[in-house]
């Protein structure tokens, strides 16, 4: 005889038990989501407008997103042994200055900093569903779709207002905007709750 499953708690419920890891993994998601905006969606335009050359464009957003698998491989693993706010932190510290700096500077040296721009902004995302599956002790399908739904509306909103800015300011001045905004999200890596080391 099956043993009589548990019902899932209501999305409010949910909402309730975790929301004080959801209010600030939001507000680092916005904060992140434009340094993710300016680059998954204008990268190969700024490219473009700066170098003339579309293959370079092309191989701009390969490069970025190839830098962004090895990390969400890798950060997931890091994040057990150093702790999840520690990954977060190199994470959102390295990725705005590693943006500045591709934005900066050109040639090799571009192509490196975009690598590293990847590589860290990229793999926050499963060090964050980490925190959410470790903390949902009632409904953690749930909290996921909670924490993937914040995610998918961030990005959607935040697009707008990078393509406004780009045409308002320019593209160049809007990656340096955006890597501002997303020193915005590290305070709230403190709110978060600290997964004890291996």
């Amino acid at each position: 005889v099956g043993s009589k499953s548990s019902p899932q708690a209501p999305v409010r419920e949910t909402w309730r038990e975790m929301r004080r890891i959801l209010i600030p993994l939001a507000v680092i998601l916005v904060a992140r989501g434009f340094m993710h905006a300016s680059l998954a969606s204008f990268l190969p335009t700024f490219i473009k407008a700066e170098t003339g050359n579309l293959w370079l464009a092309g191989f701009a957003l390969t490069a970025y997103e190839f830098s962004g698998v090895i990390g969400v491989m890798t950060s997931g693993s890091i994040s057990d042994y150093l702790g999840r706010r520690k990954v977060l932190m190199i994470s959102l510290v390295g990725a705005p200055v590693f943006l500045f700096l591709f934005t900066w500077t050109g040639g090799w040296m571009r192509v490196a900093t975009l690598l590293f721009t990847g590589f860290l902004l990229l793999s926050t995302t499963p060090v964050m569903l980490a925190m959410i599956q470790e903390n949902a002790k009632t409904s953690p399908a749930a909290a996921n779709g909670i924490f993937m739904m914040i995610s998918f509306m961030a990005r959607s909103a935040v697009v707008v207002i990078v393509g406004w800015w780009g045409d308002l300011f320019g593209l160049r001045e809007t990656y340096f905007i955006c890597a501002a905004v997303g020193l915005v999200g590290i305070p709230f890596i403190f709110f978060l709750p600290e997964r004890k080391n291996l």
